[in-house]
């Protein structure tokens, strides 16, 4: 049976001093002017296209920020892995864990935990890089004979590998079984017109 334990985002993601306390890595604002075709893609709060609003050159600005294999989280509450090197727009919050590399795997199971735990907010209901720290998130953890203080050491990465395995093989076995049921209906209609 699966354990899981509740961590903070904090807890669990890279942080910067803010004010009084801490934030979550961000994006930052850079004027459109300064922004040039190129490879790099930029990801926005757009919910399309994995948050890909073009790609652009670098840009020599403070301002301008990069992360790779990265979960980016919208002050609006949109959620998507980047595996590849991109910028991130204002607004756009930046999980990458303290301690650990993240596998697809491991992300996909993560964006879609996160996607559940930041659905509540929107344009009127905004999430601050600084109130997504406290944000507490269900992770499974490996048993432990202390129950009680589990670190980011306990967490269960192999747990996460093998859910997202598995669940993309019954998304391909029910893809499989639509398709198969989609050309024996055709068949049948195909026959029963009289038209084979």
């Amino acid at each position: 049976m699966v354990k899981f334990k509740e961590f903070k985002i904090g807890e669990l993601f890279e942080t910067n001093p803010y004010r009084d306390g801490r934030q979550v890595l961000t994006g930052g604002n850079v004027p459109a002017k300064k922004l040039k075709p190129g490879n790099t893609p930029r990801i926005s709060v757009t919910s399309k296209n994995n948050g890909v609003i073009g790609y652009y050159e670098d840009v020599d600005m403070n301002s301008y920020r990069v992360f790779e294999n990265a979960i980016s989280v919208s002050f609006l509450g949109t959620v998507f892995y980047h595996p590849y090197r991109a910028s991130y727009d204002m607004k756009v919050h930046c999980l990458r864990l303290k301690d650990h590399e993240l596998s697809e795997c491991e992300a996909l199971y993560l964006v879609s935990v996160l996607k559940k735990l930041v659905s509540v907010y929107n344009y009127s209901n905004q999430l601050s890089s600084t109130e997504i720290v406290e944000l507490v998130i269900p992770i499974p953890v490996k048993p432990s004979a202390d129950d009680v203080n589990y670190t980011q050491d306990d967490i269960d990465w192999d747990y996460m590998e093998s859910y997202i395995r598995a669940t993309e093989k019954e998304v391909i076995a029910d893809v499989v079984e639509y398709k198969n049921a989609v050309i024996e209906n055709t068949k049948n209609i195909v026959s029963g017109a009289g038209l084979s």
